[in-house]
């Protein structure tokens, strides 16, 4: 499975304090080894998908990474993405 990165996924992890790149990195673990994984979203959104605090799009055997949500990692929103593993 190939990983790709949009513009807004590359500019808000290099905003990620290096503390919780960690969550990050193992939340894209495991998107890649069950891409499907993720909570598919509503309405005209609903090629998007989202686990823990990235979204992402399936498309045939590529992943795009389009966002991340730090705040919510700040802020402990998220929850811990160990119990996944």
């Amino acid at each position: 499975m190939v990983i790709k990165q949009t513009k807004t996924f590359k500019n808000s992890y290099k905003r990620i304090k290096a503390e919780q790149l960690s969550t990050i990195n193992n939340t894209i673990k495991l998107i890649a080894e069950d891409p499907i994984i993720g909570e598919s979203l509503k309405g005209d959104f609903a090629q998007i998908r989202k686990f823990e605090t990235i979204s992402y799009i399936l498309s045939q055997d590529t992943i795009i990474l389009l966002s991340v949500e730090s705040w919510s990692i700040e802020y402990g929103e998220v929850d811990n993405v160990t119990k996944y593993m």
